[in-house]
């Protein structure tokens, strides 16, 4: 599909632990379209963070967590594939896909969130819309459903 023109979106959140039997882990969906030579600019990395979802067994829904994203970033980054690559997966690629070109890039006149990672791949500071969101790796500001 992506060979052809189309764009593969791999989600963190959907994994078989959170219910779902098939789910292969984002990780390896992303290693497996790159052995398969998909071209690199045609794959995208989401969360579905914020969504709801609901847990085998459960009636009540959960909120898909924003950590999914993270943890997906820092195996990538084991992997091999370099901060670079992985910024490209979730976020440039998306943005160029969507023909948002004030967005997934940093340049004058760019509107892009940033997160700052300390030399061995931790986050230090996160900055969304123009505000600092984390400092040395502390949440400053938080969502109305946290403590």
């Amino acid at each position: 599909f992506a060979k052809a023109g189309g764009s593969i979106d791999v989600t963190g959140q959907i994994q078989i632990a959170r219910g779902y039997p098939q789910a292969m882990l984002a990780v390896d969906a992303i290693l497996k379209l790159l052995n398969a030579n998909t071209p690199f600019n045609r794959i995208t990395l989401s969360t579905d963070s914020g969504g709801a979802y609901h847990l085998q067994g459960e009636t009540r829904q959960r909120m898909a967590e924003p950590e999914t994203m993270w943890q997906t970033v820092q195996t990538l980054h084991k992997t091999g594939l370099s901060w670079t690559q992985i910024a490209g997966l979730a976020s440039h690629h998306a943005a160029q896909l969507l023909g948002l070109s004030q967005k997934g890039r940093i340049a004058e006149g760019a509107d892009a969130d940033l997160l700052l990672l300390t030399q061995n791949g931790r986050l230090d500071r996160v900055w969304s819309q123009g505000r600092l969101m984390v400092k040395s790796g502390e949440t400053l500001v938080k969502s109305d459903y946290e403590d």
